[in-house]
């Protein structure tokens, strides 16, 4: 009975970690490019792994979506996978390369992806941050539609990036998944918890402030609405559609989200903003 209560006690210390497991389907067009993925996204407290499988087709007469004369359709499939460590008010992004066993590292400051993340949802002066409106390029509609096995909303949001391109997103929104929201929640919170430990942001009571606003707003929105189930996004003449197949909770072994024993670096790179 003891060996049998020490081999359950091994067993769990193996498999230490909770993570929730969404899998997904892309969909990428334009510009002479085609291009579908499957998506597994494993989120944890502190970390995020993404394995993606993509299929690329790039069509005679382009070349990367840029015309060239001649040429032939060409497709690529290949598999990458990206670990995301949040610590120390970062984002150490790991890029494995199993093929030959290597990886290249980079970190981000947290708040400044933080910031990218929540464009869509938050609107911010020099006082407050407030959930955007219709006026200012989020719409949440009355239409509701079913998306896979869950009852979703459609949301409407309208940015411009920094080339001055407009960039719609069509989103589809579900409370009904109770697994969906806690894995988005864990996501948001890895971003603020990190972007918090930040100087310049946990030393400026103002900005401090703010984060914490753009937290309460974000977390209030997945109560309120739930998360995305489905989008598609256009800017020009390109367009990315992502569906939602399925979500789950499992256990993995506690080195899950660690590069690899044995790989060595093939570089490592800050942005240069920081």
């Amino acid at each position: 009975m003891i060996g049998f209560l020490l081999f359950l006690i091994h067993i769990s210390v193996i498999f230490a970690v909770n993570v929730t497991v969404i899998e997904k389907e892309a969909d990428v067009k334009g510009m002479g490019i085609e291009s579908t993925q499957k998506i597994t996204e494993y989120i944890a407290r502190g970390y995020v792994k993404i394995v993606e499988e993509i299929k690329t087709t790039v069509s005679s007469g382009h070349s990367q979506g840029f015309s060239f004369h001649g040429g032939e359709s060409k497709t690529k499939v290949k598999k990458e996978e990206n670990l995301q460590v949040y610590k120390e008010g970062k984002i150490i992004n790991y890029r494995i390369f199993h093929e030959n066993k290597s990886y290249f590292k980079m970190e981000t400051p947290a708040h400044m992806v933080m910031f990218g993340f929540v464009t869509m949802l938050v609107d911010c002066n020099t006082q407050e941050c407030k959930l955007k409106t219709k006026e200012k390029g989020l719409e949440v509609t009355k239409e509701f539609k079913k998306i896979g096995k869950w009852k979703a909303r459609k949301v409407v949001a309208t940015i411009k990036d920094k080339q001055g391109r407009v960039i719609k997103t069509v989103m589809w929104v579900t409370k009904d998944s109770n697994i969906l929201k806690e894995a988005e929640k864990t996501r948001f919170k890895n971003l603020f918890r990190e972007a918090k430990k930040d100087p310049k942001i946990n030393k400026n009571p103002k900005v401090l402030k703010m984060m914490n606003q753009i937290e309460s707003i974000t977390m209030d929105f997945i109560d309120k609405y739930g998360v995305q189930v489905m989008s598609t996004s256009t800017v020009g003449d390109m367009s990315s559609t992502v569906v939602v197949r399925s979500v789950k909770k499992k256990k993995v072994k506690d080195n899950f989200f660690s590069v690899p024993e044995g790989y060595s670096p093939a570089g490592t790179g800050l942005p240069k903003w920081h």
